[in-house]
């Protein structure tokens, strides 16, 4: 039970570098794309779909994010058991 929070804290890093390489290739596979920006000259409608379109979360970012829930965890768990 003592070593837990150490498990947790490498998995968290793994996590992190696993996110990390996966936005690199991620990176590599697609080309640049910019965001269109709504501009005077577009119809009405058009600008509203551009407004209300959606983009889902990068799968690396949620990797990322969690990794480094992970390691926030495992330094709470480990702070709380110190001061208990």
């Amino acid at each position: 039970m003592t070593s837990l929070p150490w498990f947790l804290l490498a998995f968290g890093i793994v996590l992190v570098i696993v996110g990390s390489l996966l936005a690199v290739v991620a990176a590599q596979s697609r080309p640049l794309k910019k965001r269109r920006r709504p501009e005077p000259q577009m119809p009405h409608q058009e600008i509203r779909e551009l407004l209300n379109h959606k983009e889902q979360m990068p799968i690396p970012n949620v990797v990322i994010c969690l990794g480094v829930l992970c390691v926030f965890a495992s330094m709470c768990w480990r702070l709380a058991r110190d001061f208990r």
